[in-house]
């Protein structure tokens, strides 16, 4: 399969935002992983036999809301970083 996407030319993350702007959930619909020339959500044996990870439809995923109140930077800071990272995944357990 070829891979037709190039993050570095998307304007949101695909696992971010939709097509049509709206905010995406998580795990990543299947024509967005399948862009990205990687296994289903679901796929227990693509996962580990080409990344050694559990399925994406395990894992446990957090916002910046979540990350940001530990980091030492000002209140003005955090917001700002917030409204950069919301909505992304930017921490991951359970993989």
């Amino acid at each position: 399969a070829t891979c037709t996407i190039d993050i570095r030319q998307q304007p949101s993350l695909p696992w971010k935002k939709n097509e049509d702007g709206s905010a995406a959930s998580w795990p990543p619909g299947p024509e967005v992983l399948e862009k990205m020339c990687v296994g289903h959500a679901n796929d227990e044996a693509w996962w580990q036999e080409n990344a050694g990870l559990r399925p994406p439809s395990q894992w446990n995923v957090q916002g910046a809301i979540d990350l940001l109140p530990n980091l030492s930077m000002s209140r003005d800071q955090k917001a700002r970083a917030s409204d950069v990272l919301d909505n992304a995944v930017h921490g991951v357990t359970n993989v």
